[in-house]
């Protein structure tokens, strides 16, 4: 009777035969899950360094772009300010003009007091006001698109100049008038502190009896 081969050791234990355990190549397996999930990690992280990076320049560009815009605004408002001031001296020379050629008709026809008066009394002429200036809106830079990832605009409004804010809403411009807002915390401060002793067009200060008990 033939020997048969034992799939056991001496001591007992299961002998690791071709058939049995791990393979050979089983060590040496790549985890391709873990692996994965820390590249797609990575992938994500340099993604997100790639969109700062790219939103910050782009930050500085639409800044960039804005001053250009507000220098050349600035530019165009002070020519039509020069234009509006030459137009007004003109109107004006040729008011006076007229006022002397009526003052020296009324003197060559003996009415001397008429042209005292044609002399003496004030030129008015119309206020010309300085055209405005429109500027086509700044460049926008568009965010890469990215998967997962979007973005929306949102336009806003900044206060550069109050000044020629409330300059344009005294000429009657509805907008910048639209866009003053009345403080009343700081008048009323006001009021407080000099008792109505100061002055300031377009407001009234008053004193308001406020009866209270003991």
């Amino acid at each position: 009777m033939g020997h048969a081969s034992s799939a056991f050791s001496a001591s007992g234990r299961p002998s690791r035969g071709p058939g049995l355990g791990r393979s050979p190549g089983c060590a040496s397996r790549p985890r391709t899950g873990l692996s994965s999930w820390v590249g797609s990690r990575e992938a994500r992280r340099l993604a997100r360094a790639g969109i700062t990076t790219y939103e910050q320049e782009q930050a500085r560009l639409a800044q960039e772009a804005a001053a250009a815009a507000e220098r050349e605004r600035q530019r165009l408002e002070a020519e039509a300010r020069v234009q509006a001031e030459r137009e007004q001296a003109r109107l004006r020379k040729e008011a006076e003009d007229r006022r002397l050629e009526e003052a020296a008709a009324a003197e060559a026809a003996g009415d001397i007091e008429t042209a005292t008066k044609l002399i003496e009394a004030p030129v008015e002429v119309p206020t010309v006001e300085a055209a405005p200036v429109f500027m086509p809106p700044a460049p926008v830079f568009a965010p890469p698109e990215i998967q997962g990832r979007s973005f929306r605009s949102q336009w806003k409004a900044q206060c550069v100049d109050l000044k020629l804010v409330v300059r344009a809403a005294a000429a009657g411009n509805q907008t910048a008038l639209a866009c003053l807002m009345w403080n009343d915390v700081a008048a009323n401060g006001l009021a407080r502190s000099t008792r109505g002793g100061v002055r300031v067009d377009g407001i009234r200060f008053f004193e308001e009896r406020i009866t209270t008990t003991h």
